[in-house]
């Protein structure tokens, strides 16, 4: 189908009012869509055997449903595989397809900006949701963090800051959002898009780069991954890092973040690394997009405490330091804390593994052949990676799971207690092979952690 513009599927989606809409995959943003459809009048169809209110997921129902029914159009799930038998049905019959965020987008009339990028995105999103908050109470955060975007997208809310995942916009049509943001780009999620450029292609997909009104905010090494050049976007293109000529200039030694409107103190700041120093750098500039004080966003700068199983330090124990990192699920995401380490300062125990990504692990092994540290591989992961990581010889071990590498790391604290250690959960894996979702991952780590370093100062 050529692609139509959000204003004009608004327009067909009228013309159609008899018609039902179908929403594939019943998971959270899946269910927000049918809670949306159904608080505006509609009758949708769900399609998610588990749900009480679904029906099978079957291409037998599938061609029975599109065949035989008036469909509007499908609203699919971001986990739902662009190949999945509804959906190629669907275009065979010219039914409309959109995404969660499309439904929600077309019920919402006020300020949105949205965050994207290989790592990082999540922090950026509650950050700038954060400095939002003195001007906007009532601003909202969502999209691919804390609630879906259609569980609010019918409400009174000023602002709504959209973390905006690859998957939610390969599917989406051009959101018009006011502001949007790309962090960096990293190789990931080359299973689901088959390769760089297609994944960058779906990143893209946040810019409104003919709009002279919508903010686009990046960095110039970015801009040149995703292919695109400078002079041709014709949106307002805000730049951060240390360079000179950037819109958010990171001066690390000097404490602070000058943009062209007030220079920003860090010294407050909680969040280590100087990743973080970009990801503020960009939240910064998205939240003077918006027009928000100085004073106020520096207020909020300072009361920012960052995000559960991003580099959560959540306990210490007679010198030792427990930081659940179960949030990174790739190599670019451990690398941009591993880099800053310092190995004279402080031991490093890594706990890495999952499901790998089939990722080129060369700068990770080469990095830590140079910390003093111990490695603990488990899951999926300690079998794929066991070529590359045997170079390290008796400074990795290939465990089962993370039981078995926390109780040799007790057995090691019971013996010395070396102070300065630092215990890290940092996988550069997906944690689906043993677990849920991340956040499970995360959870089991800190559980058992405090359960077997008990002693808490």
């Amino acid at each position: 189908m050529e692609e139509v513009s959000q204003l004009e599927f608004n327009e067909i989606s009228m013309e159609k009012t008899n018609l039902k809409s179908i929403v594939l995959g019943g998971g959270i943003s899946g269910k927000a869509a049918f809670g949306l459809l159904t608080r505006l009048g509609e009758s949708p169809i769900l399609v998610d055997a588990k749900d009480p209110q679904g029906i099978l997921d079957s291409e037998e129902e599938a061609t029975k449903i599109l065949l035989c029914e008036n469909i509007k159009t499908i609203v699919k799930s971001p986990g739902i595989s662009p190949s999945h038998p509804w959906l190629v049905l669907a275009r065979e019959r010219g039914i409309p397809i959109q995404s969660e965020i499309d439904l929600a987008r077309s019920k919402f009339f006020n300020k949105i900006i949205g965050i994207t990028g290989t790592d990082g995105k999540s922090t950026t999103t509650a950050l700038t949701h954060h400095l939002c908050l003195l001007d906007f109470p009532k601003a909202q955060l969502g999209g691919n963090i804390g609630r879906a975007f259609s569980e609010f997208a019918d409400k009174d809310i000023p602002v709504a800051v959209l973390e905006l995942s690859s998957y939610q916009l390969e599917d989406s049509l051009p959101l018009d959002l006011d502001a949007s943001a790309i962090l960096n780009l990293a190789s990931d999620h080359l299973e689901r898009h088959g390769s760089m450029q297609k994944y960058a292609i779906a990143k893209r997909r946040i810019i409104q780069e003919s709009n002279p009104q919508h903010i686009f905010v990046s960095k110039r090494e970015t801009i040149f991954n995703l292919e695109l050049k400078l002079e041709d976007l014709k949106c307002q293109v805000k730049l951060f890092g240390d360079d000179p000529g950037a819109d958010a200039i990171i001066e690390a030694e000097q404490l602070r973040i000058r943009t062209k409107i007030a220079n920003y103190s860090i010294q407050n700041f909680s969040l280590e690394g100087y990743h973080n120093l970009e990801n503020l750098a960009a939240s910064i500039l998205l939240a003077e997009s918006l027009g928000i004080q100085a004073t106020n966003i520096q207020t909020q700068i300072e009361s920012f405490q960052g995000l559960a199983h991003r580099f959560e330090k959540f306990m210490r124990s007679f010198g030792w330091t427990f930081v659940n990192d179960s949030k990174s699920t790739n190599v670019h995401s451990l690398m941009a804390w591993l880099k800053n380490f310092n190995p004279s300062s402080s031991n490093l125990i890594l706990l890495m593994g999952g499901r790998s990504k089939s990722e080129d692990m060369t700068s990770v092994v080469t990095t830590l052949m140079n910390i003093p540290c111990h490695i603990y591989i488990f899951g999926e992961a300690r079998v794929h990676w066991r070529k590359e990581f045997n170079i390290l010889r008796d400074k990795v071990s290939f465990v089962e799971g993370m039981e078995e590498a926390l109780v040799s790391i007790k057995s090691i604290w019971t013996k010395t207690k070396q102070e300065n250690t630092w215990v890290v959960l940092s996988p550069a894996c997906a944690s689906f092979d043993q677990f849920k979702n991340f956040e499970e991952r995360g959870k089991h780590f800190k559980d058992l952690s405090q359960i077997l370093f008990s002693a808490v100062e």
